[in-house]
């Protein structure tokens, strides 16, 4: 991802994406990628034999990309480089990408329906103040069915996948330049310290050092 946000799904699991994050996608694999407005996506598509040999390399992932990666990516998107060159640019390639880090800002959807309508719109609304036991009755079932229905789909409680799905919008305002009060009420927060440590607990640094880094 050159610059802007999007997103990318994948049998599921939703990605934020943001400037500096690449997404690894295996030969085969139907996904879906929405981008926003003002961003930036370069592809490069791979020989299926230069997929590094671990297992985790037959998913879907968004990786961290250091420079050197990232201006390897420019490299071999471009058709200039002579067929000597392209293979050692291809085989350094394989070795940065093996060492690549896991971006950790993924959110699985419930295959639960009423539980994927329920975190459907609290994708399209985090500010929405609600609690389990009101959107339960919005979707018809009980609170305790909605609460299984995420923990079973999702690894996580209702209240813990809102508070991620709070977190990554966030952070995608973040690094579009909404200053932090404004992202904090608008993902749900009643004040914009109880937005930053929440942030610097999942992130490992604070929204303004975030935002500085990404761009």
């Amino acid at each position: 991802m050159r610059q802007g946000t999007g997103e990318i799904t994948v049998a599921g699991v939703r990605w934020n994406l943001h400037a500096g994050a690449m997404v690894w996608v295996p030969a085969g694999v139907v996904h879906d990628v929405a981008l926003r407005a003002g961003a930036d996506l370069l592809s490069l598509y791979a020989n299926v034999d230069l997929r590094p040999a671990d297992p985790s390399w037959s998913r879907a992932r968004v990786l961290r990309t250091d420079r050197l990666l990232s201006a390897l990516v420019e490299h071999l998107a471009d058709d200039a480089p002579h067929p000597g060159r392209r293979h050692l640019c291809w085989t350094l390639y394989v070795d940065l990408m093996a060492d690549a880090t896991d971006l950790f800002d993924s959110m699985t959807l419930p295959t639960d329906p009423h539980a994927r309508s329920v975190a459907e719109q609290i994708l399209r609304a985090p500010g929405d103040p609600r609690g389990i036991e009101a959107w339960a009755s919005g979707a018809g079932v009980s609170a305790r069915t909605l609460m299984r229905a995420f923990v079973r789909d999702t690894g996580c409680t209702f209240g813990r996948w809102r508070t991620l799905a709070r977190l990554n919008a966030g952070a995608a305002l973040i690094v579009a330049g909404e200053p932090v009060h404004l992202v904090a009420e608008a993902v749900g927060y009643r004040t914009s310290s109880g937005f930053i440590a929440s942030f610097r607990a999942e992130f490992g640094t604070t929204p303004e050092r975030y935002r500085r880094r990404l761009r």
